[in-house]
């Protein structure tokens, strides 16, 4: 799910329309948007099919998240600490880039909303690579 203007038009059966839209993005961060033509209910129902998927994958992630988390306080195992914060970081990115982020936390704030999406993937691959590092021990395996 993005976030894609919408426009409503109304066209009678048989009648054609030309539609003129200009798309531009001064960072090009964005891929391309999609153009399709859906009637309200067809909409509507995509719309809540999809919430309700990443509803699910965020919901997972940050109970992914939470063990992993709880696994460290038990454990004291450096591994789990670096797994929560990988996990963080992309959570943040991937919550940010899907729009989510600036519909429920940020929604006045749309200069921080693109300033979030290269913050969160660089930390995103900077903790992945200190978990990758430390769970092949690169330090002692490959001096």
């Amino acid at each position: 799910m993005r976030l894609t203007p919408t426009m409503p038009m109304t066209l009678e059966g048989g009648q054609q329309m030309d539609v003129y839209l200009r798309l531009a993005t001064h960072d090009g961060l964005h891929e391309a948007a999609e153009l399709l033509l859906w009637d309200h209910r067809s909409l509507l129902s995509e719309t809540e099919r999809l919430r309700f998927a990443f509803g699910l994958y965020y919901g997972a992630l940050l109970a992914l998240l939470l063990y992993n988390l709880f696994l460290f306080a038990s454990t004291r195992i450096t591994l789990y600490v670096l797994y929560v914060a990988y996990l963080g970081a992309f959570f943040v990115w991937n919550f940010s880039f899907r729009g989510f982020a600036f519909q429920h936390w940020w929604p006045t704030h749309p200069w921080w909303a693109n300033q979030i999406l290269p913050i969160g993937a660089t930390c995103a691959l900077v903790t992945q690579t200190l978990l990758t590092m430390q769970y092949l021990q690169t330090r002692t395996q490959t001096p």
